[in-house]
């Protein structure tokens, strides 16, 4: 008889994604499936993205999970909503359990665009909000239903253009949206090989001083890590200018004292920044809310 444990499968996790290419303002469906040993037993992690991909991407579950009827395999669809646009921008997620077992899917990597390159009237939105016209009586005079027919022709082709319009002037990003979409880019830059860790970390120091100047009015970029702890004065509690600090104290050793970052370090500042955008950005939402909670 052959033992019990030695008929245990492996578990293993598969996400997979109804497209590579979309715009911001779409969603994407994912499907993550996990299989194992029955009883299946999956718990998800209290935070499904990893740090770096959730300053890029929201990630929300459809519906409830599917288990297939032997108990062997776990389905659960979820769809991304992109914060940013980019080329080639990834999508990690953090390890699931599966019967006590950790598994990691592999990542995912999205195409996500402002505007249609080569708009037609196809790519318009439906028109709606036009009440479709009453029947020609039968003594209408041959002018009249051409006339009719011809304003309705103009109304549809206005409707068309305005629309193709509004999809190539996407409205301005704001200050959260335009951060995240550079964190996002600089990011891709990195793990494809584009950009070495010693130039990233300068790179990611001056966007976020920028970014200090955007959001809170210091000029960031020209002053000392004392200097702009000084500029904010009590916007921040001490927690918060105690991360600014150490942050910038950092980048600072790499820029001037010649510090060499590994890629490790390099994933550490960057998810030290998108969590202090995540935490300003949510407040000041927070602050826009008419329930102000």
């Amino acid at each position: 008889m052959v033992p019990a444990h030695a008929l245990r499968t492996v578990p293993t996790v598969v996400v997979t994604a109804s497209a590579a290419a979309l715009r911001l303002s779409d969603t994407v469906e994912v499907t993550l499936t996990a299989s194992g040993s029955p009883p299946l037993r999956v718990e998800l992690p209290k935070e499904l993205l990893d740090p770096a991909s959730a300053v890029a991407w929201q990630v929300t579950p459809v519906g409830t999970p599917a288990v297939s009827p032997d108990g062997t395999t776990w389905v659960q669809k979820f769809k991304l909503s992109p914060f940013l646009p980019g080329e080639s921008l990834v999508v990690r997620f953090n390890a699931i359990q599966i019967n006590g077992t950790d598994a990691t899917p592999e990542l995912l990597t999205f195409r996500v665009e402002t505007s249609l390159r080569n708009p037609t009237a196809a790519d318009a939105r439906p028109v709606t909000g036009i009440e479709p016209l009453p029947p020609r009586p039968a003594s209408d005079p041959p002018l009249i239903a051409g006339g009719l027919a011809l304003l309705t022709v103009l109304v549809v082709l206005l409707a068309v253009v305005l629309a193709i319009a509004r999809k190539r002037k996407p409205k301005p990003l704001t200050v959260g949206e335009w951060v995240r979409g550079q964190l996002g880019t600089l990011q891709a830059e990195r793990l494809r090989g584009a950009l070495g860790e010693t130039e990233f970390v300068n790179r990611l120091a001056d966007l976020f001083r920028e970014y200090l100047a955007r959001r809170f009015g210091v000029d960031a970029g020209h002053r000392t890590t004392a200097e702009v702890l000084a500029a904010t004065g009590d916007r921040w509690d001490a927690d918060t200018r105690a991360a600014v600090e150490r942050l910038l104290a950092s980048c600072d050793a790499v820029k001037f004292a010649g510090a060499w970052p590994t890629a490790t370090e390099c994933d550490d500042l960057f998810e030290r920044v998108g969590r202090l955008v995540n935490e300003w950005e949510e407040a000041g939402r927070h602050r826009a809310s008419p329930q102000g909670t």
